[in-house]
């Protein structure tokens, strides 16, 4: 819907009318419109950042498309072509050294649970994607990995008592300890044990969360052991 109005408005260049609303202010008022179609509005922050990296892209693609009919001649379609082309490498290589180097350390943060006299520290990734609720308590759920939790957790609680066979009748003796969280991924929809600990920090900052354990490594290179949804916490 963005880039169909997108669309829609260029369209004014070329109609003497409407010419006045092709200006600086009927641009930056288009333009604005078309990032509330297309991301709508969360806070003032993303606002700027969303206008800044939509003028970004849109000068680039012109720049690169004045520097193409400078040195090659033909239709504008092909220019427009080979633009785009070549804007998408480059751009494509930017974002993904931003998305690798620069905003993955952003969202590493250090994650401490307290409980029954015990304290671990690790490290939690930021992720949105994780959107688990405990039913009951409308808790968010921070998924850990059960190796780091392993020496704080009880007795009873180990990897076998944690596989899909085993997990109801976990649940079941230990319901007033824990708490069983349904999920369900692209593959699969299944069961996973949580428990409320005492106390959890992010940096600095007291929470309120349900940790869920999962079998499963949540980070393939293990740079980080927990899922933590920031707007959920």
């Amino acid at each position: 819907i963005g880039s169909i109005t997108g669309s829609t408005l260029s369209l004014f260049t070329f109609i003497p009318k409407l010419r006045l609303l092709s200006g600086i202010a009927g641009t930056i008022s288009f333009s604005l419109l078309i990032i509330f179609i297309t991301f709508r509005f969360s806070n003032i922050k993303n606002l700027i950042t969303t206008t800044v990296v939509f003028y970004f892209v849109n000068f680039f693609i012109g720049g690169c498309g004045l520097a193409i009919i400078n040195f090659f001649s033909g239709s504008i379609i092909i220019t427009l072509s080979i633009s785009v082309f070549i804007v998408f490498i480059l751009l494509n290589t930017v974002f993904s050294f931003y998305e690798k180097h620069i905003k993955f350390d952003k969202l590493i943060h250090t994650l401490t649970i307290l409980y029954e006299g015990y304290e671990i520290k690790l490290k939690c990734f930021y992720d949105t994607g994780n959107a688990l609720y405990d039913c009951i308590s409308k808790k968010p759920v921070i998924i850990v990995n059960f190796k780091e939790l392993e020496s704080i957790l009880p007795k009873e609680i180990t990897r076998e008592s944690l596989s899909d066979h085993n997990i109801l009748k976990l649940y079941t003796n230990n319901y007033k300890k824990l708490k069983l969280i349904p999920y369900h991924t692209i593959s699969e929809k299944n069961f996973m044990i949580g428990f409320a600990p005492d106390s959890i920090f992010i940096d600095e900052k007291e929470v309120t969360a349900i940790i869920g354990i999962s079998l499963q490594k949540v980070s393939k290179d293990n740079s980080y052991s927990a899922i933590v949804n920031p707007y959920n916490i």
